[in-house]
């Protein structure tokens, strides 16, 4: 297969600076809302499946030399694996790669509960710069109720040794599910606050709810407790109809039971995903315009919007935990006095417009929109209900 890779590459003769590689498959753990679970069970020669890891170093020595590539993702449900039989794999593949001396960089995704803090600075050595654990919740009732089998503290402890070894820690956490009270959801917030888990290169990571997948125990829970999705009729004639009967089949519209959590879900995804659009579509080709207006022309009006965007990117980490922090305040407010859930999208608001004001004081949108003059025309900006009036904004956060 290997073999057949590298005549691929070389035919479509496509460069590449990363490539895919596994060196397990599998995953001995059953979190109810995973799909790996299912996959797993049927097999006859175990739930987890490791390759030599002499093999696996050769075809990425091998890539290496043929094709340039430096960078590896390690696609394993869980890289780190389990036992000590694992931990010897892993210990033998950073040996592989330290004894070839292979300039390379990795990253993968972990488990929590399979960290052996030795083997992981082994693996630093050798390359290993990024990780991804799956910590999913800071609640130890989500924990438990998502059949996670691990603790927060787990969580917490792999969070600092991630940071003592200098690895770029990706987010991986799943805010709330659709059983999920407002107790649970601060709970991940402070832990969230408590591990600064939002200074990431993808703060944005942390605004996620589960999502519930066909065939798993989430499903199966769902169904005992919420019964069935009702599948709505499908006209042959229609394509939104079924559009509308796969939405409901796959379990893409699982309301959320607490209206307060659902308030709170609303707001935060709603500003979460604007800075997304700005983030991943807005900016990138601002910026190459911006550079190339300053590298032509060396505008020092364009160097200044750069340092400008770069700031924004650095502090939306921060301002995205105050977010969280301010609308799950909110929401216990209204839920401890007994009201109904009441315009946490105007909090969410007026929160991000003070934010983004001490860096674009007429507004980013604004910012963005107009054209400097002897700049090309800018991309548009996402679209966004306009900033409450200012003394709004002073009575909500006085």
């Amino acid at each position: 297969p290997f073999a057949g890779l590298s005549r691929s590459m070389r035919r479509r003769m496509s460069p590449t600076s990363w490539l895919v590689v596994d060196s397990s498959r599998g995953c001995k753990a059953f979190c109810t809302f995973c799909t790996v679970p299912n996959v797993v069970r049927g097999m006859k020669d175990g739930v987890y499946r490791m390759r030599d890891p002499r093999d696996v170093v050769d075809e990425i020595e091998a890539v290496t030399r043929d094709h340039g590539v430096t960078r590896f993702y390690m696609a394993d449900d869980n890289f780190l694996g389990y036992g000590e039989t694992s931990n010897q794999r892993m210990l033998a593949f950073a040996d592989e790669i330290l004894a070839r001396g292979l300039n390379i960089n990795f990253h993968a995704e972990c488990r929590v509960d399979s960290l052996v803090p030795e083997t992981l600075v082994r693996l630093r050595e050798a390359g290993f710069d990024q990780i991804l654990f799956g910590l999913e919740s800071g609640s130890a009732k989500t924990l438990k109720r998502w059949a996670k089998g691990q603790t927060v503290e787990q969580n917490e402890a792999a969070v600092t040794l991630a940071r003592e070894l200098k690895l770029d820690l990706m987010p991986s956490m799943i805010l709330l599910d659709w059983e999920s009270g407002l107790d649970e959801v601060e709970e991940s917030i402070g832990f969230i606050e408590r591990t600064r888990l939002w200074r990431s290169s993808q703060p944005l990571w942390l605004v996620n709810r589960l999502k519930v997948h066909c065939g798993t125990a989430a499903a199966r829970r769902y169904d005992n407790v919420r019964g069935k999705p009702d599948l709505p009729p499908v006209d042959a004639g229609d394509a939104d109809s079924l559009a509308r009967w796969c939405a409901a089949a796959t379990y893409q519209q699982t309301p959320i039971e607490n209206p307060h959590v659902a308030a709170f879900w609303s707001a935060l995804n709603g500003e979460a995903n604007r800075w997304s659009v700005l983030i991943d579509e807005v900016l990138p080709p601002l910026l190459k315009t911006l550079r190339e207006t300053s590298r032509d022309t060396g505008r020092g009006d364009a160097l200044a919007r750069i340092k400008r965007i770069a700031a924004f990117r650095r502090s939306i980490g921060g301002a995205l935990a105050g977010l969280m922090r301010r609308l799950v305040d909110a929401a216990q407010e209204q839920e401890n006095a007994g009201r109904r859930p009441d315009d946490l999208d105007g909090v969410a608001r007026r929160f991000v417009a003070g934010f983004e004001a001490e860096l674009f004081p007429d507004g980013l949108d604004a910012w963005l929109a107009p054209k400097p003059p002897g700049l090309v025309a800018m991309p548009g900006a996402a679209s966004r209900p306009p900033a409450p009036p200012a003394e709004a904004m002073a009575a909500e956060t006085g």
